[in-house]
């Protein structure tokens, strides 16, 4: 299970873990994307999180282990294009891998993304958050 996953918060304030407490996966496609208030991609130290309905985004740390009552801002919430346009989410990640010299090894490192994706006046607009192995960066492609 490791100390990566995904939540799905839902308009009702439900919510989709993307692992069961008896370690089954939620897959992404799982999601109920058109009742979706809140999803957030959850790390040992960080919350990212994307709020489809509004284009807003928001980084927050984690003060405990309930994901719902124990976090607090840090950093900031921004708003992604304006307009009224229905976003989609868009999740993923990359794997890195870098080869060594001599002895053939290999080190393999995992990049996640989350964000929201957007069709406007036919041009697609995607703003995401990458998490690299602690490091958090906005990427913004059009």
């Amino acid at each position: 299970m490791g100390d990566l996953s995904w939540v799905a918060i839902y308009d009702d304030n439900t919510v989709l873990k993307q692992f069961n407490p008896d370690r089954s996966e939620n897959l992404f496609g799982d999601i109920k994307q058109e009742k979706l208030k809140e999803f957030s991609f959850i790390t040992p130290t960080k919350n990212l999180s994307v709020f489809p309905k509004t284009g807003k985004y928001g980084i927050f740390s984690i003060m405990g282990s309930d994901i719902a009552e124990t976090r607090v801002a840090v950093g900031f919430t921004f708003d992604t294009i304006n307009t009224a346009e229905l976003f989609r989410l868009v999740y993923f990640k990359r794997v890195k891998r870098e080869l060594g010299q001599g002895n053939n090894s290999t080190a393999n490192s995992e990049i996640y993304y989350i964000g929201l994706q957007a069709t406007i006046d036919g041009v697609n607009h995607v703003r995401l958050l990458s998490y690299d192995n602690g490091t958090i960066s906005i990427v913004d492609k059009k």
